[in-house]
């Protein structure tokens, strides 16, 4: 499944696969969405200046990997952008994965 971007009411911008109530697809206040495997992005300077995005797990002190959120307290629901999803893979898979630059074999 591929993870979207899920704005909360707080502001918060959360990266997540989403699952949505049996109604469908669409944002209804009174359903019930799960954020499973739901990371917090974050702006980070990096020491050039320049700004990353950063992860963060979310809740921050939760255990478990899924989060269920109030339809309410969701503002939108967009297709995230291909580089961050590439991270948020990286970040939340068990598989660890090289470098662009190829194998090198010895």
């Amino acid at each position: 499944m591929t993870p979207s971007l899920v704005r909360l009411s707080t502001g918060e911008d959360i990266l997540a696969v989403i699952e949505f109530p049996i109604s469908g697809h669409g944002i209804n206040s009174d359903s019930v969405y799960t954020l499973k495997k739901a990371m917090r992005l974050f702006a980070q300077p990096d020491p050039s200046g320049k700004v990353q995005v950063g992860f963060a797990d979310f809740p921050p002190f939760g255990s478990g990997d899924s989060v269920e959120i109030m339809g309410r307290h969701i503002m939108f629901i967009v297709d995230a952008d291909p580089r961050l999803i590439q991270s948020y893979t990286q970040a939340t898979s068990s598989i660890i994965t090289p470098p662009s630059s190829g194998i090198k074999l010895l």
